[in-house]
């Protein structure tokens, strides 16, 4: 069976959360029990198999340092 491919949009979203996590020197576990969320939901969003909610990815931006929210910013803009 194939798995069919998360839309672009949110993987495109995922890849950039990651980056913002990753930036901030945060490990997924660390992110995720910062979220309260387990480390396989919060890999599914940052990869795009699962939505994310405009809460969670508020709380994923504030859990990353100012810079990281501006460039973030600055990207989507683009």
């Amino acid at each position: 069976m194939t798995r069919k491919k998360p839309p672009f949009l949110r993987r495109r979203l995922g890849r950039r959360l990651a980056t913002m996590r990753e930036r901030a020197g945060l490990t997924m576990e660390q992110a995720a029990a910062h979220l309260e969320k387990t480390r396989t939901a919060l890999s599914r969003i940052e990869s795009g198999d699962s939505r994310v909610d405009v809460h969670l990815a508020k709380s994923i931006m504030e859990s990353t340092t100012h810079t990281n929210r501006i460039c973030w910013i600055r990207s989507v803009k683009r």
